[in-house]
């Protein structure tokens, strides 16, 4: 072939797989020959889309890999944390926050099967906040707010004469509901539950309970240790600690009571 211009050169539209450049091996001081292929691997191009770690890219960008991961990294560098990433691992399809290649945390979390999504995870600092399922929405730790307005619950299990102090994150007070779970099994709900406006804060209190049953004792005067109420009886209680809550029980077997405070 004869030495040619490059602007006497045919321009090339589209590029065969077998169509070869010329390449200097500078370790052999010689010219060899390259394909596209050769050039790009592992990257692979189909005039569509680009595959890397695979030779049959199915999107505009495909990673192929046994986890494939897409790192986001930072030139100006935040420090500690310069890298989300995007991972994909078995079932499960991750938001990462990383620190250039070190792991920090999971931040989303997808998990899913061939049907699709089967579970959304929400995390703070890699600390599950937040999950949705086929069953619903847990908020596992923490509260919901509305507007502002906190709500919270939680399930606590309470052995024989013994008591749970409760706090919760902004709340020294509001509308409380307790009881012990209903099921088939033990439908206590009418004997062991109250619903009652209480203030369990600088100034503890509450107003005569809008439903208190059977089983139920309210307790004003101070910290609940266990064996502070009625053998055989729950007891609320508001006073002692600053923003502590109290729940004896004395049933005669242990329990696990449902609190939600409005």
């Amino acid at each position: 072939m004869a030495d040619s211009k490059i602007t006497d050169l045919t321009a090339l539209t589209a590029v065969a797989e077998t169509d070869v450049l010329a390449v200097v091996d500078v370790s052999a001081t010689e010219t060899k020959k390259a394909t596209k292929a050769v050039l790009l691997a592992p990257i692979t191009a189909n005039g569509t889309n680009v595959g890397i770690g695979t030779t049959a890219p199915t999107a505009l960008l495909t990673l192929g890999a046994t986890t494939p991961r897409l790192d986001f990294l930072e030139s100006g560098g935040s420090s500690g944390f310069d890298n989300t990433a995007l991972v994909r691992d078995a079932d499960v399809f991750a938001t990462q926050t990383r620190n250039g290649a070190t792991f920090v945390s999971n931040d989303y979390r997808m998990t899913a099967n061939a049907s699709g999504a089967t579970k959304h995870e929400w995390r703070i600092a890699n600390s599950e906040k937040m999950h949705l399922d086929s069953t619903g929405l847990d908020v596992s730790s923490g509260s919901v707010l509305l507007n502002g307005n906190e709500l919270n619950g939680v399930k606590v299990t309470i052995a024989d004469d013994a008591a749970a102090a409760l706090t919760f994150p902004t709340r020294e007070g509001g509308f409380l509901f307790v009881g012990i779970n209903v099921n088939s099994v033990f439908p206590q709900i009418t004997n062991f539950s109250v619903s009652v406006p209480v203030d369990f804060g600088q100034t503890p209190g509450y107003p005569p309970p809008l439903f208190q049953g059977s089983g139920v004792e309210m307790n004003n005067a101070a910290a609940l240790t266990g064996t502070t109420g009625t053998d055989g009886k729950v007891t609320i209680g508001t006073a002692g600690v600053d923003g502590t809550l109290y729940i004896e029980n004395r049933t005669g077997s242990s329990y696990q009571f449902s609190v939600t405070l409005l």
